[in-house]
């Protein structure tokens, strides 16, 4: 939720820890109402295991956080030398849980307890930091910080913040909190400290019950950009590649945005969405800022990704009548049509040769320089379950009647160089929306539906 750097208060003589909101952070209704809130948590709460804020400063469009400087190693930092013994465990966690007690006394929960917000001082005194993402309850138990004088609520039910190895069930679904998702998440750090090891660590990540869907891997294969529908509206939303540090990119409240696509170089982000009828295209820097609008054209434009220098972005249109393959300069201009027979969800090879996008249940290809076009796979279920590596493809088939088994549901993986194609997942759950690989090879990302169902709606005085 901050930038935060190790500072000198020349008045009082003192250093200090200056927590600053990122300035394309600042004209956000939303962080800034929750930078606000952290001040107002942080002042309610004097505690000898809390770190004190000692001011707020702003000057121009920067806003600051004056906080109180606690040297030594974080508990993670700790933890990563091996696990600690129970006496000093205890005496860890001792002071840990007088902390929580004293903040949710006064109506605050923490919501992001982890090794990380924890610091160890040299005299042996624990200290809690971050409350960034900290919930305030009233003694009547309405939630400060959704007051009716503002625009937007900071935090709605069904938002996801937080950082999931710790999250308590109900945090991760993006249901209503009180203070027991703090003391999971005591639990969870009390169990890191004993056994040196995440109590929730697996290969397979499930970052919530996947409002989430259409998921992609930055380049360097640290951040994971995705939609999600927690907040009422499909927003993009950036995370590490665990799940951690979740951050809503954009604020735009839209119909349908959608399709998120990392640049080669990281810095930006292209979706598509519907801000008023048809499909555009758009970009957003991936650090935060205002989206910008790269394509104006009353046809149906969706589906973008980013050629392998950064220079284009191919996108499907319906411009001629049908959905056909285009590109347009990644600053915005005049759009050339790629294909003609037809073509959706284009994604370009490595070397920047050919464009690979879906027609009907098939997968296809095209030279981006000119030529014909020619079919790869004969099944591929959606124009958004494919991933594209040098060696080969990586896709979801169409999933064809009679269902033979529970695990019906494959992620295979087809090879350039001999045709061969293998399955590398099974699952029975419905895959969703979306298939990204890791740079290294190593890791699929994709989303799935867990659970879903109807509602029974009536409707009275028909007649």
């Amino acid at each position: 939720m901050g930038e935060v750097y190790r500072a000198h208060d020349a008045k009082l003589g003192r250093e200090v820890a200056l927590k600053i909101l990122p300035e394309p952070f600042a004209s956000d209704p939303q962080r800034l109402a929750r930078f606000e809130l952290e001040a107002r948590a942080l002042a309610s709460l004097n505690h000898p295991h809390i770190a004190h804020i000692y001011g707020v400063e702003e000057s121009g469009t920067t806003r600051a956080l004056v906080l109180e400087l606690v040297e030594g190693e974080n508990l993670a930092e700790r933890i990563a030398r091996g696990s600690i013994g129970i006496d000093e465990a205890l005496a860890i966690a001792q002071q840990i849980a007088d902390a929580l007690d004293a903040a949710h006394e006064k109506g605050v929960i923490h919501r992001d307890l982890k090794p990380a917000n924890i610091k160890l001082r040299p005299d042996g005194v624990v200290k809690i930091l971050d409350f960034g993402l900290a919930k305030v309850f009233t003694h009547e138990g309405t939630i400060a910080d959704e007051s009716s004088t503002r625009t937007a609520t900071v935090t709605r039910a069904g938002t996801i913040l937080g950082t999931a190895a710790y999250m308590s069930p109900e945090q991760a679904r993006g249901l209503r909190v009180d203070k027991r998702t703090d003391i999971w998440s005591f639990g969870c750090v009390l169990y890191e400290m004993l056994t040196g090891r995440r109590a929730f660590a697996g290969d397979t990540f499930v970052f919530s019950t996947r409002p989430e869907h259409q998921p992609s891997y930055s380049p360097d294969g640290q951040k994971v950009v995705f939609v999600s529908d927690s907040t009422g509206a499909s927003e993009i939303w950036i995370c590490d590649k665990d799940g951690a540090n979740l951050v809503q990119l954009t604020s735009t409240a839209w119909p349908e945005t959608a399709a998120p696509r990392w640049s080669p170089d990281g810095s930006q982000i292209v979706f598509h969405s519907r801000p008023d009828g048809p499909g555009d295209i758009f970009t957003v820097p991936s650090g935060g800022g205002a989206p910008k609008r790269i394509t104006d054209d009353p046809a149906d434009d969706w589906g973008a990704s980013w050629s392998p220098d950064g220079q284009w972005i191919y996108f499907a249109s319906n411009r001629t009548g049908r959905f056909e393959i285009w590109r347009t300069p990644a600053s915005g201009g005049l759009a050339v049509q790629v294909t003609t027979t037809g073509g959706i969800g284009p994604t370009l090879s490595a070397d920047g040769r050919y464009a690979y996008y879906a027609k009907g249940t098939e997968l296809w290809r095209i030279a981006v320089n000119g030529g014909d076009d020619s079919r790869v796979l004969e099944s591929l279920s959606d124009w958004s379950r494919f991933a594209l590596t040098e060696e080969g493809i990586y896709f979801i088939p169409a999933r064809r009647p009679p269902v033979r088994t529970s695990s019906d549901y494959t992620i295979d993986f087809f090879r350039m160089s001999n045709g061969r194609i293998r399955t590398v997942a099974q699952t029975d759950k419905l895959p969703f929306l979306g298939l990204t690989v890791s740079p290294d090879g190593r890791s699929l990302l994709y989303s799935q539906i867990d659970q879903s169902g109807t509602d029974l709606m009536l409707v009275e005085n028909i007649r």
